[in-house]
Formats: C-alpha cells, sequence, structure tokens
C-alpha cells in the first residue's frame, strides 16, 4: 500500500563509520582536540572564538 520502509546504503554507511574510526585514530584526532581547547585556554581566546563560532553558524559573518 505504499507504506513500506525502504532501506539502502547500509554498507555505505558503516564503510563510512569504519574510514572515519581509522583516519581519526590515525591522526589522533581526541588529543588535537584537547590540545585545541587547552590553547583557548590558556589565551583566554575562548569567547572569542564562541562568538565567532555562533556568528559562523548563524551566517552573520
Amino acid at each position: 500500500m505504499g507504506r513500506e520502509l525502504i532501506s539502502g546504503g547500509t554498507m555505505r554507511i558503516i564503510a563510512s563509520f569504519a574510514i572515519g574510526f581509522l583516519l581519526g585514530e590515525w591522526i589522533n584526532l581526541e588529543k588535537r582536540i584537547t590540545q585545541f581547547g587547552e590553547w583557548l585556554k590558556v589565551d583566554n581566546m575562548l569567547p572569542t572564538f564562541v562568538i565567532a563560532a555562533i556568528c559562523a553558524f548563524a551566517g552573520l559573518n
């Protein structure tokens, strides 16, 4: 009756997650994000970064 759920691309999604996981581990993404956060705190850049991020995401640039 046209109400069935159709799914597709499951293997593509799984492959994307696997590739993303491997790349994140390879470049040590968690460490880099932590270092970036520490840099924001040390240089007192956090308020400026937050305002810039809000403007960029809201399209106010």
